[in-house]
């Protein structure tokens, strides 16, 4: 019996959260809204491709996010010539 009680519940509690917000909660913010702004002007620009320093100056440890294992796929000794 308290299973159902519960159920009943949870499906109010689902079903009637969104419906409440939407009549309450949601409709007011509409009514109070200020007018639209004036237009601010925007130029546009020609894009280009440019290389761009990056500097981080800071205290501790540097970790890769990303590691390689280079395993020689040839056995013996590598001689100089």
């Amino acid at each position: 019996m308290r299973t159902g009680y519960f159920a009943a519940g949870a499906v109010l509690l689902v079903a009637g959260g969104p419906v409440g917000w939407l009549i309450f909660g949601h409709g007011s913010a509409h009514l109070d809204a200020s007018p639209a702004t004036a237009a601010i002007p925007v130029t546009a620009g020609i894009a280009r491709t440019e290389n761009v320093p990056v500097f981080v100056q800071g205290i501790g440890t540097v970790q890769a996010i990303n590691t390689v294992n280079v395993k020689s796929r040839v056995d013996g000794e590598i001689i100089a010539t």
